[in-house]
């Protein structure tokens, strides 16, 4: 197998794997404390306020997580540069 193709799949692969891992960090704070928000509502039968609440927060931390992992990929990425 030629080395190009090798370093495509590697590319390819990690590129995947960035990309779910993304998804993950910003739809699991969502469902969280969507679920969280609905059970609240129910007790305190106050629907849908505590439920938006939770999909709002959950949109704010996701965020939030996403941009700490861009932020650690671009560190490490400059860190790799400056050792070649």
């Amino acid at each position: 197998m030629a080395k190009g193709t090798n370093e495509s799949k590697t590319t390819w692969t990690l590129l995947m794997m960035m990309g779910m891992s993304t998804a993950f960090l910003l739809v699991v704070p969502v469902l969280i404390l969507l679920a969280i928000g609905f059970f609240v509502d129910k007790i305190f039968h106050t629907t849908p306020f505590y439920m938006l609440l939770g999909i709002t927060l959950g949109l704010v931390g996701g965020i939030m997580n996403v941009f700490r992992l861009l932020q650690a990929m671009q560190k490490n990425k400059l860190k790799t540069e400056k050792e070649i």
